[in-house]
């Protein structure tokens, strides 16, 4: 088959952070390797102008492909598996990417500004008020997955505090958050007298988009909303990070290090 590319054969799986990080993944791989890029569609990604779903082009290229998947990266590590790539290339094969591979070798993958290619249709990341604080809680799902990635109320409260101190007064405060009826919700917009969002997901993400500091839960919503919007500081839980790069967590690690490319100013409390 002439002109292998890369490709992604199957709908990508997780939320909108999820499927932002296989998209960016694709296009950075596709990039790095100077080829062309297809795939089945991102339905998440609808109200971003990203380039069209080619299925067809896809199936075709799935035969006889050569696979990147995050436990063959696991395995052979990023150089390996980049070189493996090369020769496949060289013999003709497309590059099949296989959904799921997310977070974890963010910080080697991404080369291109993500900005250049994930932009949200008829945004305007301007806004009136000088400094404004998002802040984002994330249970439901978190309590089945991980208890730890919970945030703590003392955590949002030293971090908003340290904002404060940092910056003076904030013109604004907003809360993103799913969980609208959490007790922690309920006691943080009433200490700070500041409203909850109970807007879609994408106006929450786009509302992320413009703050120039963000309060942020461990989510891969937040953490793409900083990464493509206005956001010079972001703040985490110290407590959670040390969790994390603990139990072996690499893209933490990373993140925690401050070497995730294109990234804001991580602060710990």
């Amino acid at each position: 088959m002439s002109n292998p590319i890369v490709f992604m054969n199957r709908r990508p799986i997780g939320g909108l952070g999820n499927q932002i990080f296989q998209y960016n993944f694709i296009f950075q791989i596709a990039s790095l390797l100077n080829k062309e890029v297809s795939h089945v569609g991102f339905p998440k990604l609808d109200k971003f102008m990203v380039q069209r779903a080619t299925p067809l082009k896809s199936a075709i290229h799935s035969l006889n492909a050569h696979e990147i998947s995050l436990p063959v990266l696991k395995n052979l590590g990023w150089t390996a598996c980049i070189e493996r790539a090369k020769l496949a290339l060289e013999s003709n094969k497309s590059i099949k990417i296989v959904p799921g591979v997310l977070g974890e070798f963010h910080k080697e993958v991404t080369r291109v500004d993500p900005r250049e290619f994930l932009k949200l249709q008829t945004d305007n990341l301007e806004v009136k008020e000088k400094e404004y604080l998002a802040v984002h809680f994330r249970g439901t799902d978190f309590y089945q997955w991980n208890r730890n990635a919970v945030m703590k109320k003392d955590y949002y409260l030293r971090a908003i505090r340290q904002v404060e101190n940092e910056i003076g007064r904030l013109n604004q405060i907003k809360l993103y958050s799913d969980d609208v009826n959490d007790q922690i919700v309920k006691e943080l917009s009433n200490v700070f007298n500041c409203s909850v969002s109970k807007s879609s997901e994408i106006d929450d993400f786009s509302g992320l988009m413009k703050a120039s500091a963000i309060v942020a839960s461990p989510s891969t919503f937040v953490f793409w909303a900083a990464l493509l919007g206005n956001c010079k500081n972001i703040y985490y839980s110290k407590e959670w990070l040390d969790y994390a790069t603990d139990n072996g967590m690499k893209f933490w690690h990373d993140l925690r290090n401050e070497s995730l490319p294109f990234f804001p100013k991580v602060i710990e409390v």
